[in-house]
């Protein structure tokens, strides 16, 4: 699955999203691949502002973790 984002496309490759028992808050688990060059702190901010505001708009459940891990540098346009 491809993100577009400020910082252009984001490559999502894997999602979790996991909520215990008898807990309230979600935990967000997504692994992202990025393009060369981009700035990855500041993307990893966005994704994470971006999942937390959209989930909690469509659920209404309140998260706990949003983390964002980065499985690989891609050379060519994604």
């Amino acid at each position: 699955m491809s993100l577009q984002t400020s910082f252009g496309q984001v490559l999502i490759s894997d999602q979790v999203i996991s909520k215990l028992p008898g807990d309230a808050d979600l935990s967000i688990e997504v692994k992202v691949s990025v393009r060369y060059g981009i700035k990855i702190r500041n993307l990893c901010r966005e994704l994470q502002l971006n999942i937390r505001e959209s989930i909690k708009h469509y659920t209404g459940l309140p998260i706990d973790q949003v983390h964002i891990h980065l499985e690989g540098i891609v050379l060519e346009k994604l």
